[in-house]
């Protein structure tokens, strides 16, 4: 029996998101974790509880319960020395924006860092719902502290308000690399371990940042310019456009750059990403979810359903800066 390229990709569709529910199923059974040990946990995250409604699709997939941190998760994501404090001006406002920003060391001591931060703050004007998470992804603790006090010398005031986040992961959160990573799309070794941790750490930037609790995620990178009063247009435009059935709006076109999730959606992309960690690059997986959950059965046309759950802002807010890979420098 012959089968046509739509049937063969719907195939593989049913089989990823199977996956993923299956995955699900795992991490809701490690919930009983017993509540006298959570003293011992290093204390970043609260208590997930994911309030469901079965009505929703993107819910579902979160199974229809209260997802609660394991143990493990909430030991995920742990913040540097520095007070880790709530943006001041929004303690009273969900209405806000959390924006990821991964860093890791790059070859040459090439550091695009500084400049992203100071682009950042300069061009949000005035805009003071928002705050920024600095997610340091590497292992070696001299070069996070390095990493943790070049931002304080410039930046320690936007730090002790909470402006600023600076958090990085804890040494075991990363697989075995050796025996659970798999050579995927026929790429080099190095590669295939370069991209596979992005998608780790972006997993456990977005669950630190739901944890926030925003009403929007923005993915960006450690090497980008913001266009002027670039968060009010991120705002407005999210506010007018991101109705329920839009999940991802797209504000500049460089892979996951500029990518704005309503964190309700969180959860689920999380979810995925720990489940899909070795398979593809990030822009890709976003891809791939956004075809599980947009397309229709049987496919008819699918490219539509897909673009009814995405925008496109009609100007690229950010330009992409870096010419120094940090593939070379963290992978062997």
């Amino acid at each position: 029996m012959r089968f046509s390229a739509v049937e063969k990709r719907l195939f593989c569709t049913t089989v990823l998101l199977l996956a993923l529910v299956l995955a699900g199923i795992h991490l809701l059974s490690d919930s009983n974790v017993s509540e006298d040990r959570s003293g011992n946990i290093i204390r970043v995250l609260p208590e997930m509880n994911m309030e469901l409604d079965q009505e929703s699709t993107l819910e579902k997939l979160q199974l229809n319960s209260k997802l609660r941190t394991t143990e493990k998760i909430r030991r995920e994501v742990k913040p540097t020395q520095v007070n880790n404090r709530r943006n001041i001006s929004n303690s009273h406002n969900k209405d806000f924006i959390v924006v990821g920003i991964p860093t890791i060391e790059r070859p040459k001591g090439t550091n695009y860092l500084e400049q992203t931060l100071d682009s950042l703050l300069t061009n949000r004007v005035n805009f003071d719902r928002v705050i920024f998470v600095v997610y340091i992804g590497d292992t070696d603790k001299n070069r996070v502290e390095k990493v943790k006090e070049s931002i304080l010398e410039k930046h320690s005031k936007e730090v002790e308000k909470g402006l600023i986040h600076i958090i990085h992961p804890a040494a075991d959160i990363y697989p075995d690399w050796e025996k659970d990573m798999k050579i995927t799309l026929g790429d080099p070794r190095r590669q295939v371990k370069w991209r596979s941790k992005q998608n780790l750490d972006q997993a456990y930037l977005m669950n630190y940042a739901y944890n926030l609790q925003p009403k929007y995620y923005l993915s960006l990178e450690d090497d980008v310019l913001a266009v002027e009063n670039y968060l009010e247009t991120i705002y407005k435009y999210a506010e007018s456009e991101m109705k329920d059935d839009i999940i991802i709006i797209s504000y500049c076109k460089w892979g996951a750059i500029g990518k704005l999730f309503s964190a309700k959606f969180l959860p689920t992309l999380v979810q995925y990403l720990r489940t899909f960690w070795n398979y593809k690059p990030l822009d890709w997986l976003f891809s791939d979810l956004l075809h599980i959950l947009a397309c229709r059965y049987p496919p008819t046309n699918c490219e539509k359903d897909i673009n009814s759950k995405k925008l496109d802002y009609p100007k690229e807010l950010f330009e992409h800066k870096g010419m120094v890979s940090s593939l070379v420098k963290n992978t062997t």
